[in-house]
């Protein structure tokens, strides 16, 4: 190929090259009509599956019943210890400045157990755990799942996660 070839191939296939990468990219962020989560998209709430996918010790203060635990229910579980599980994960979620969240465009108070006024105990449950019997939150309850880790993890990548679940905190 001469040089008057190349420089043709290479200008046009450059140009070309660079506006189908550009069309390839992926998404920076997530619609709002494509994610299925009730909850906005809080950057906050984005940091906090982040967290959790990447510290055990927070994974588990902001899961409202144990990861083992396969299908969680109240049913077993005595007022007092009840109140200590909503609280710490109510704790865990104090640790990120969340106390009020948006579920459907309404602003949601969280609050400890048993709540008070309009405010909703936050119960975290992983994916498996919804999955496997889907809990049902009482009235005064705000439910939230915690997507499962996706590599690596990002803002991106908790955010696409976030919005795969109805529930996905």
């Amino acid at each position: 190929m001469n040089k008057q070839g190349r420089r043709h191939f290479l200008g046009g296939s450059a140009s070309a090259a660079v506006a189908a990468i550009a069309g390839c990219a992926p998404a920076t962020t997530v619609s709002a009509q494509s994610c299925r989560s009730h909850y906005d998209r809080n950057p906050k709430l984005v940091k906090v599956i982040i967290r959790a996918w990447q510290d055990p010790a927070f994974k588990e203060q902001l899961l409202t019943f144990p990861a083992t635990v396969a299908a969680p229910s109240w049913q077993q579980v005595s007022p007092a210890n009840r109140a200590m599980m909503v609280n710490r994960t109510f704790g865990a979620l104090q640790q990120a400045q969340i106390s009020q969240v948006e579920f459907d465009g309404q602003p949601m108070t969280l609050g400890q157990y048993p709540p008070t006024g309009a405010a909703k105990s936050p119960v975290v449950l992983t994916a498996s755990q919804y999955s496997a019997a889907p809990y049902v939150p009482a009235p005064n309850e705000l439910l939230f799942v915690l997507p499962d880790a996706v590599a690596p993890p990002s803002s991106v990548n908790a955010e696409k996660a976030m919005c795969i679940h109805p529930f996905g905190m």
